[in-house]
């Protein structure tokens, strides 16, 4: 009886003893899988955060190979496309020059693409370079940008808004003519609009800022729901040559400008809505 009794003691202590151990191993794993979750949790989120902090630029990289350049002085121009791709960047450099223009007419009248996102690198945009690209929906520039040349975006039916960049000084001959923009702002440092530049848009109001040395004519000519123009130098020259810089848009018009400056007298010779700024 005595033996049995042992033997079940013994029997029972084991038991308990590989509980014990069974116990330990569950917990250890249990938090080495904890800890791997952990892991996989961390370089997920980092992952995540590249992602949200990648730029324009570089989540639409597009090859080398499907642009056609021209390197000349140690500077690259973009002269054509020879990819299918809607959706594309310009690269910053190429063979190690950096890509400081779009060439004249390099984009002219391609009816597939859609986005395209310009470096800092482009200090000029050609002549007529996206002009008849009609499915052409947004356009992204950087800072750096300088001068859009005669006809850069005529033609483009199908953009509606701009953001111009701070570095932008010139706004060429009918850089953005017969497009669909009804809101546009722009930047302080630019200093030349030139003829019919924004002529035929949606545009309702627009502010010229006091670096604008010259409107060219016909610079807003046509846009029929223009109601209000704020020109805010003293001494704006606004051209007439053979038709106003507000042509067929001054029906409803009134320009906001400064008592004695050169728009006052504008607005008086062509009998043209106007109030003095306070």
């Amino acid at each position: 009886m005595d033996k049995r009794i042992k033997g079940f003691g013994i029997g029972f202590l084991l038991l308990i003893i590989m509980m014990v151990f069974v116990g330990c191993g569950a917990k250890q794993e249990d938090e080495e899988n904890s800890k791997n979750e952990e892991k996989i949790v961390e370089q997920s989120s980092e992952k995540e955060s590249e992602t949200e902090i990648e730029p324009e630029t570089e989540k639409y990289y597009t090859p080398v190979e499907c642009f056609r350049y021209e390197i000349i002085d140690g500077e690259v121009t973009i002269t054509g496309y020879k990819s299918k791709e809607k959706i594309f960047s310009i690269p910053e450099t190429i063979e190690g020059y950096p890509v400081t223009k779009i060439g004249k007419a390099a984009f002219r009248d391609n009816r597939g693409i859609l986005e395209v996102y310009l470096p800092s690198s482009v200090k000029e945009i050609e002549e007529a370079a996206f002009q008849f690209c009609r499915c052409l929906i947004k356009v992204e520039f950087s800072e750096g940008l300088e001068i859009i040349g005669d006809s850069a975006f005529s033609a483009c039916n199908s953009i509606s808004q701009i953001k111009l960049p701070k570095s932008l000084k010139i706004i060429s001959d009918n850089a953005f003519y017969n497009n669909s923009l009804y809101d546009i702002v722009i930047p302080e440092n630019v200093e030349i609009i030139g003829q019919a530049a924004f002529g035929m848009n949606e545009l309702q109001e627009i502010v010229i800022p006091s670096t604008v040395k010259k409107i060219g004519q016909g610079a807003f000519r046509e846009c029929r729901s223009l109601t209000k123009v704020v020109i805010e130098g003293a001494n704006t020259e606004l051209e007439y040559i053979w038709e106003s810089v507000f042509n067929k848009s001054k029906m409803y018009l009134t320009v906001e400008c400064l008592k004695d400056s050169l728009a006052e007298k504008y607005c008086i010779e062509y009998n043209i809505n106007y109030k003095i700024m306070e």
